[in-house]
């Protein structure tokens, strides 16, 4: 018997978290806070629009898009979702790398780790310790 797309159930946050924490162990993303205005961001790629929308839909929060040499998709997520984000992957199993990242970012972003209530209210109070 084939399996379908209506024999399957989506992902929950969790199991999208391992998902995230095994492509960015494996090298196919990248988390930072490079930009203007600094803000934490990652990305990851996969092969197709399917694999991409359902990260998307599993977190409710972030983009997707093609990559920009044409050949797969990237999901993505910036900001304040980003931090919490990185909550969850933290408990996925994140590599040494990446969960070093992840927690300093939560540190310097994230009022000891936990995200603010909005990213204008990140900005603003991040803004005003300059």
């Amino acid at each position: 018997m084939t399996m379908t797309m209506q024999d399957t159930q989506p992902m929950t946050t969790d199991e999208a978290a391992q998902v995230l924490a095994t492509i960015l162990n494996y090298s196919r993303g990248r988390i930072s806070d490079n930009g203007r205005p600094p803000r934490p961001w990652l990305y990851v790629d996969v092969a197709t629009e399917d694999e991409a929308r359902q990260l998307y839909n599993a977190f409710e929060r972030g983009f997707i898009k093609p990559r920009s040499e044409g050949h797969g998709w990237r999901y993505g997520v910036w900001g304040n979702d980003c931090l919490e984000l990185f909550e969850y992957l933290l408990d996925a199993g994140l590599d040494w790398r990446h969960t070093g990242m992840a927690e300093r970012f939560l540190e310097k972003y994230g009022d000891e780790g936990r995200p603010w209530a909005s990213e204008i209210e990140r900005l603003r109070t991040t803004n005003l310790e300059i």
